[in-house]
């Protein structure tokens, strides 16, 4: 039997729930560039927006198809009300079914929004608005594309940039970023990508 044969059989099945289509592709992105561990068979969902993450997660949990389920997803600017009501809903959904788990090993986040991660492939950027319209010179600066509105061409052209290279840039730039969310910007990513970088993962989702 080869590695990659054996690895078939012994991988941890682990899914991403992404907020919306910004973060599943920017996710399958890094997936095909091949920064993550062969001993990982990740999959990603769209939750199509942040207000159906919640469902979005209980529904795959009860499948029962996966070893460990992320989130990731924007956190948006304060007062961060979305993104702290699905915390509460995880957390009681956690203590109805007697999971010991911390809802922060779980949810991963980008503050103002995916686009702080994305542009830090590039420069240490720092984002302090989640509107598109006010980002805009700044994400033509790095990335050529006039007028981000988020559409497929757009993203497609954008995440055609990132490479294994820049990726190492990236962690380098969100590390300096705050962890929390009192500032803006801030991430705490880069503990996700490193999980998945080596294959360390072992959070009782179950």
């Amino acid at each position: 039997m080869s590695k990659l044969d054996f690895l078939s059989l012994n991988k941890k099945s682990v899914l991403i729930i992404c907020e919306g289509e910004e973060e599943e592709e920017y996710i399958l992105t890094l997936t095909k560039l091949g920064v993550f561990s062969l001993g990982l068979d990740i999959h990603v969902k769209n939750a199509r927006s942040i207000d159906n993450i919640y469902f979005t997660f209980q529904a795959m949990y009860h499948l029962d198809s996966y070893d460990i389920i992320f989130i990731f997803c924007d956190s948006e600017m304060y007062p961060f009300t979305q993104f702290n009501l699905l915390k509460e809903n995880l957390l009681n959904f956690f203590k109805d079914n007697e999971i010991k788990l911390d809802v922060n090993e779980i949810i991963y986040y980008a503050s103002p929004n995916t686009m702080q991660i994305v542009l830090s492939h590039f420069d240490a950027v720092r984002l302090t608005d989640s509107s598109k319209e006010r980002n805009e010179k700044i994400i033509e600066k790095y990335t050529g594309v006039k007028e981000y509105r988020a559409t497929g061409k757009q993203r497609k052209k954008i995440y055609s940039l990132l490479t294994r290279e820049n990726y190492e840039i990236m962690k380098v730039n969100i590390k300096k970023l705050d962890i929390g969310r009192v500032e803006t910007p801030s991430t705490n990513a880069l503990k996700l990508f490193l999980m998945l970088e080596t294959g360390d993962i072992d959070l009782p989702n179950k």
